[in-house]
């Protein structure tokens, strides 16, 4: 990937790859994930609604397919504590076209972002009503699935209080609070002081997308995730529910700044087929119908999740905490190593396959200030021993358990 600095210090990454038969243009407005996370969301929708030079649903999509099918979206990521409202358009390469369509992405996502659909200075509040209707039915969908239910929920038990805490399409009263006034008043805001990144995936030169946002300003500066505070003693919630399987998820914090020793340890324990949950509580002692963890680096946070039968809940738990145990005390073979390692690796390569994949792979870097050279990632990875992993794993501590099972 090549960097460049723009004019007004936005940072424009070049993907350059003959793979894919499309070009791809992003751009990403990051915000510290606040109270304000509603308004981040719904601007997102309203935004994609349509703007100034096109100024529906109907008839942006007409612009799309005249421009050889294009798709527009906009998405919300959260990466560490920051939140990210992600501007992407992709249509057919210009080898396939004969017209320079990179240059005509990045003006329709110039005009979607700075030149946005209003009314008397406003958003429209027909279309910002009907977008927060949109967000209250995606807030409330959570529910529906089981796992990521539980997921966000025990997040919210271990880090109450706590920007990392906060779901990244805000709440149903976040949005309800929002009208057409306040977030207009809230997108202003963001274009003074917000960091902004261009991301091209494209093959060829892309001069001309330099020249469409080059008098764009970034102003904001990211800020990194404070690690997470260790409890003196396990937090235990259970929840009920009408569920048919029971979910449970074990937040631990790592005190270790190993970056590379702390991403695999992660991935001997329970990031993959390969892994100790895996391999051990789902496969050979049949205690879960899936088995796994998750580490978000900067703030210091794994999550050890599984789905269970309700009686099985204790062998459950002890096992998640055996296989933990295991590694501190070293029974971590070459062969799990090495397969912890060729699994991190083939992830990275494997999204090559995908510009949007690969640039939200990138996006996680750039928030948590890590190095965006993949292979120098790549040579990070194979750098580690048994005697980094196992360090890493001595510094992991039990923080809070949640449970989800059926009704009482």
């Amino acid at each position: 990937m090549n960097p460049y600095k723009l004019k007004n210090n936005i940072d424009l990454y070049h993907i350059k790859s003959d793979n894919f038969k499309t070009v791809t243009v992003a751009m990403n407005i990051y915000r510290p994930i606040d109270d304000n996370a509603s308004a981040l969301a719904l601007l997102g929708g309203v935004l994609e609604s349509g703007c100034s030079k096109y100024p529906s649903k109907a008839i942006l999509a007409k612009h799309l397919e005249w421009l050889y099918g294009a798709s527009l979206h906009t998405a919300i990521m959260k990466k560490e504590e920051t939140q990210i409202l992600s501007v992407i358009a992709s249509a057919p390469a210009e080898k396939f076209t004969g017209e320079d369509t990179l240059l005509k992405l990045s003006e329709l996502i110039y005009e979607i972002v700075y030149n946005p659909l209003l009314e008397n200075g406003a958003f429209k509040p027909s279309v910002v009503n009907l977008e927060k209707e949109n967000l209250k039915n995606l807030i409330n969908s959570v529910v529906n699935e089981k796992r990521d239910y539980a997921d966000k929920r025990a997040l919210e038990e271990m880090c109450p209080g706590q920007p990392f805490a906060i779901y990244k399409y805000g709440t149903v009263e976040g949005t309800d609070a929002l009208d057409a006034a306040s977030l207009t008043e809230y997108y202003n805001k963001i274009l003074k002081e917000s960091k902004f990144d261009i991301f091209v995936s494209a093959s060829g030169d892309i001069s001309s997308v330099k020249e469409v946002f080059d008098e764009c300003v970034s102003n904001g500066q990211l800020k990194k995730a404070d690690k997470s505070p260790t409890k003196t003693e396990m937090k235990v919630v259970h929840e009920n529910m009408n569920v048919a399987q029971g979910k449970l998820v074990i937040g631990f914090t790592i005190g270790s700044d190993d970056y590379f020793g702390n991403m695999l340890f992660n991935s001997v324990y329970g990031s993959g087929t390969h892994s100790k949950l895996f391999n051990n509580v789902r496969e050979k002692l049949s205690l879960a119908y899936y088995a796994y963890s998750r580490l978000t680096m900067q703030k210091g946070v794994i999550f050890a999740s599984a789905g269970i039968e309700f009686d099985k809940y204790d062998m459950a738990k002890d096992e998640i905490f055996a296989q933990l145990e295991a590694v501190k005390t070293g029974e971590v073979t070459d062969a799990e190593l090495d397969s912890a390692k060729k699994s991190i690796i083939n992830i990275i390569k494997s999204l090559n396959d995908n510009p949007v994949s690969l640039m939200d792979y990138y996006t996680g870097l750039i928030v948590a200030g890590r190095e965006v050279d993949t292979d120098k990632i790549i040579d990070g990875i194979n750098a580690v021993t048994k005697e980094d992993v196992v360090a890493a794993s001595k510094t992991v501590k039990p923080d809070t358990l949640y449970f989800l099972k059926g009704l009482e």
